[in-house]
């Protein structure tokens, strides 16, 4: 009998037959005629992914290319570019075609083809545009298919630009937030809540590689510089079987390879940071990216605290310091066609720390965390129906905090310590077949290997656990067009964990049908699995939640998502709308218990003392509304949806709502360009009360010294600690939050200089936005507990970011 160790050795050493054996059978239709190429931007040569290609037979009246040409009824082929620009169209009957190459933001391109061969590469170069609709029309026999995902959102970097932005600088994640079905907790974090979903079930990918925590602190920005991206894909649901990991969703992005061309580069500064952009080509088959951030706040508020000390002569207010840094590079070489090997990586820091006067045991808090990321990958053309790309990849990710006083508001309690530790290393390698006509088929092979170090405490250690273990994931899937207005993506995903004995097939499938000329509708439903996931969401926004690794012990998350939708074109061209519903189902989620009331001298050391396992239901209606003018890009979005929790070890085993659930969600954004030198943005957001949990009474219970075994001797002239007892989780609604922003963008010249200018105002009307409440009691009679001694309880409100300009300029060469 094989074991799980022998059987992964056998099917590795099987890859390169399986490879050989699409070789063999693509070799089999060489004998039909193929036209491929490759699919790039026209001024940086930057592959373009995600490209709409659509062949369309026509009858030729006349020998050259003319008007005279017409669309036949014959069904017409399409498929999208891949990671490397490739397209490709097998199978096909020598004759007369045009080509059609589309991609939001870009100028489309038709191209007429009078006679084929066995082997015809049509390379596509597409210029860039402004803000485009999110629907794809071709003519075909004077009538129009729409092509789009109502579930698959490809976000244009345009678009992230040309919105509000927040302390001076685009962030891909606060774009996202403008979207349907996608929720956020606050202000204080930039991390998204995809239907239903926690914001660790999101699988976020940087080039095909798994980033754990998205978010700088503050949710001033993610950890994603705008500059460096080039495209930007979110599935909000049933993902296609090659995606795997998370059960929730899939933010795909990928950096840019570097200008071919010549050097480019940005340099910008903001309120709140600087960063750095350059892209060169090294030779003429190389090119590097190099990309980089520095936040300086911790250098604001130093200059503050001599301010005030120093000048003012006022004590020293000593408030809290924090900055990050984060850095790309890529590297791409291509010796030849066929080639290309990239090795890229990221590596981020954040910290948070007090200033010199706030360094004192009793009140110290000390946080940081980081990702670091790198990679190298070989895509290989084996022909023009066979692509080959494998990698190997390492993601880590580490988080230290310590809060003496629990202002941060962590569910461990005072003087509360979190730390996680991740490190996973893939290997993986995925085959790209489109030998078949109207098939596009694909199947990969990867191994991942994940090594966590958790630690928690509450004043003593509760839990301190290391493990790791070895996954391997096997996926096949089809898209295949079964009519000029049906088309099909079914796939099946294989996981296997030996050391748990865990095997899962998860199946996917995705149903797109297209009635008429003007309306869409689509069908998914899918399973998935997630291997490693946090305990707790904590309300400051802050990535204080430990991660934990499936075991003998915590099951893998699982999940099941289902959705239908339909898409109408209401005024051609101009005026789209869309609808779908969604229901979704996590189970084997965990949070922590609460904790006894125990003294400090008190320990927990296992799991199961800490942990509880629940499920969450989600299910809503999704509506987006979009206006695209010449000059103007306007939408609208609405959510009506529900999330419920369900632990039967926590809140007495009622069901209750998480902390980011809201029954309505509604968002408006609008650009206006009206001339190549300014551009005006605006944003206004609306969500419903989200559940908050407010103790219901409050007790006291004398500090012990530990010179004593009576509990009340020694006492007399010690506080008693207040211990809060809570009723239902989440019974509390906070109040209604709504928030305008405006941004105005001026592009002109100093000096031969080209500069952008770009002034935004967060919160434009000052709305008072809660983040949580909490109690204070105070003494009226004495500083001791006695019978004579009165406390009066007070619910105070913290709110979220007010009124807060931001200005930032951005030289580009």
């Amino acid at each position: 009998m094989l074991t799980y160790q022998a059987l992964y050795h056998r099917i590795f050493q099987c890859l390169p037959y399986i490879t050989f054996c699409f070789f063999c059978v693509e070799q089999a239709f060489a004998q039909n005629t193929i036209i491929f190429g490759k699919i790039v931007e026209k001024d940086t040569q930057e592959p373009i992914i995600g490209a709409m290609c659509f062949l369309m037979p026509i009858l030729l009246q006349d020998s050259a290319l003319s008007d005279k040409s017409s669309v036949t009824n014959k069904r017409f082929y399409k498929t999208q570019s891949g990671k490397g620009g490739q397209y490709s169209f097998s199978g096909l009957v020598p004759q007369g075609y045009k080509l059609i190459v589309m991609r939001q933001g870009y100028q489309k391109v038709e191209e007429k083809i009078t006679q084929t061969s066995s082997n015809l590469q049509i390379d596509i170069q597409l210029s860039h545009l402004s803000i485009q609709t999110q629907i794809v029309t071709v003519e075909s026999n004077q009538e129009k298919v729409q092509t789009k995902g109502l579930s698959i959102m490809d976000v244009s970097m345009d678009m992230v630009r040309q919105l509000p932005i927040f302390g001076g600088e685009p962030d891909v994640m606060r774009t996202l937030q403008l979207l349907p079905g996608i929720k956020t907790t606050s202000d204080l974090t930039s991390g998204v809540n995809i239907r239903g979903g926690n914001t660790d079930q999101n699988l976020v990918l940087l080039d095909g590689v798994t980033v754990y925590n998205p978010i700088h602190f503050l949710g001033l920005s993610s950890i994603f510089n705008t500059n460096a991206l080039s495209n930007i894909r979110l599935y909000k649901s049933v993902p296609s079987a090659e995606f795997g990991g998370r059960v929730s969703s899939v933010l795909d992005i990928t950096m840019k390879n570097g200008a071919r061309d010549k050097t480019r580069g940005k340099v910008g500064i903001s309120t709140l940071d600087a960063h750095v952009f350059l892209e060169t080509p090294i030779s003429s088959n190389a090119t590097i990216m190099v990309a980089g951030r520095r936040m300086y706040l911790d250098a604001l508020m130093e200059t503050y605290r001599w301010f005030t000390t120093d000048v003012l002569k006022k004590p020293d207010t000593a408030p809290l310091y924090y900055n990050f840094y984060d850095t790309n590079i890529k590297f791409v070489y291509e010796p030849s066609a066929n080639n290309r090997f990239t090795i890229g990586g990221y590596i981020g820091q954040d910290t948070l720390y007090p200033s010199p006067a706030l360094r004192v045991a009793e009140t110290d808090i000390k946080i940081g965390w980081g990702n670091t990321i790198a990679y190298l990958t070989w895509l290989h053309i084996m022909s023009p129906t066979l692509l080959v790309n494998s990698s190997i990849s390492y993601s880590g990710y580490s988080f230290n905090l310590l809060n003496s006083l629990n202002l941060l508001q962590t569910t461990l309690g005072n003087g509360s310590q979190t730390q996680s530790r991740i490190h996973t290393i893939t290997a993986k390698a995925d085959i790209d077949y489109l030998g078949v006509k109207y098939h596009n088929m694909k199947a990969g092979l990867e191994a991942m290997y994940y090594d966590v170090h958790s630690v928690l405490f509450s004043e003593s250690p509760t839990t301190a656990h290391h493990s790791s273990l070895l996954a391997l994931n096997l996926f096949a899937q089809d898209d295949w067009t079964v009519l000029n207005n049906l088309s099909i993506n079914g796939g099946l995903r294989f996981i296997s964990v030996p050391d748990m004995n865990f095997i899962r097939i998860e199946p996917r499938l995705t149903v797109d049908y297209q009635p008429n000329n003007f309306f869409n509708i689509r069908a998914s439903f899918g399973t998935a699995s997630q291997l490693i996931q946090t305990l707790v969401q904590s309300p400051s926004g802050l990535p204080s939640d430990a991660w934990i690794l499936a075991s003998k012990e915590v099951q893998p998350s699982t999940s099941v998502q289902a959705t239908m939708g339909v898409e109408a074109t209401i005024i051609e061209d101009y005026l789209k709308f869309s609808t779908e519903v969604f229901y979704n189902r996590f189970s084997s989620i965990y949070a922590v218990k609460p904790l006894p009331l125990q003294g400090p001298n008190s320990s927990l050391t296992s799991r199961n003392d800490i942990l509880t396992i629940g499920q969450n239901e989600s299910y809503g209606i999704e509506t987006f509304m979009q206006l695209t003018l010449k000059n103007l890009t306007a939408w609208v979005s609405y959510t009506l949806s529900s999330a419920t929790n369900r632990f039967p070890e926590l809140n007495r085993g009622i069901p209750f709502a998480p902390r980011y659930d809201s029954r309505h969600d509604i968002s408006l954004a609008a650009s206006y360009n009206p001339d190549s030198v300014w551009n005006f943005g605006i944003t206004w957001v609306y969500r419903s009360p989200q559940p908050f949990t407010l103790p219901d009474a409050q007790f006291f219970a004398p500090l012990r010294t530990g010179l004593s075994s009576d509990p009340w001797q020694c006492c007399t002239a010690l506080p008693f600690r207040g211990q809060y007892i809570t009723g239902q989780r989440n019974a509390v609604r906070l109040l209604p939050y709504h928030r305008l922003d405006i941004s105005v963008t001026h592009k002109f010249n100093y000096i031969n200089l080209p500069l952008d200018l770009t002034l935004s105002i967060y919160n434009l009307y000052n709305q008072s936005n809660s983040l949580l409440w909490w109690l204070e009691r105070t003494q009226k009679n004495s500083s001791t507990i006695n019978a004579d001694s009165t406390f009066l309880l007070t619910l105070f409100q913290l709110n979220q970011f007010p009124f807060l300009p931001s200005i930032g300029l951005q030289w580009h060469f």
